[in-house]
């Protein structure tokens, strides 16, 4: 059974921010899709729920938090009909229903076996329903350029290095990763928000994204 330690601090901004920012580049993935229903794993403040509200206000939202300062903010949000705090591996068992929608975004970094959480995961769904998956990259100039120049591999309080992250991937690594736990990648965007970045990945035509993403965007469903 997979637990996360959180060590850092609480009261910075950027950790703040990571919690409280939704990740619109996922949710907006499943905007052509029909759905009622929808859980996230490690939903933080519910604001990834909101925003899937926004595009289905009827949709049936639950989110499971490990993080039990988060209960108050969870308990104010009324974008989340029901949440649950606690270890994922001892609540998904007592959700006896299935989802529309399953969301994990910036979470299975998190665990040392991200294969077991999805996997997990695929007992709430049925064969039409949908995973937004996000994750980050490994591959981002901000960690190559100073591995590289400087030898240099820092851990920070949130993004790409968070102290928390017990795996890292790449592109093609968190595609073998979907793929091999049985579901069927539909359509994967990169996240690409630092001006630089977008810059650089204009101007090379989208031929340098695995250097340009912090994250990629994958929407899945389970193979048939």
């Amino acid at each position: 059974m997979s637990k996360v330690n959180i060590h850092i601090q609480k009261n910075t901004p950027q950790f703040i921010k990571y919690y409280e920012d939704p990740k619109s580049k996922l949710i907006e993935l499943i905007r052509e899709y029909k759905f009622k229903s929808a859980i996230e794993i490690g939903c933080g403040g519910g604001s990834n729920l909101s925003e899937l509200k926004k595009i289905n206000p009827n949709c049936f939202t639950v989110g499971i938090e490990l993080r039990p300062d988060l209960q108050e903010k969870l308990k104010r949000n009324d974008s989340v009909n029901e949440f649950y705090i606690g270890d994922v591996f001892e609540l998904l068992p007592i959700l006896d229903r299935s989802f529309d929608v399953i969301i994990l975004s910036h979470v299975l970094e998190h665990f040392s076996d991200p294969e077991n959480l999805l996997n997990a995961c695929k007992k709430l769904a049925t064969k039409n329903t949908i995973f937004l998956i996000a994750l980050p990259n490994i591959r981002h100039i901000s960690v190559l350029a100073p591995l590289i120049f400087s030898d240099q591999f820092e851990y920070k309080s949130a993004g790409i290095l968070d102290i928390t992250h017990l795996r890292f991937f790449t592109r093609k690594t968190a595609e073998i990763l979907i793929e091999s736990c049985g579901l069927h990648i539909m359509n994967c965007n990169p996240e690409i928000s630092n001006r630089k970045s977008g810059f650089v990945n204009r101007m090379t035509l989208g031929l340098m994204s695995g250097f340009c993403a912090h994250a990629y965007n994958f929407i899945c469903k389970m193979k048939v």
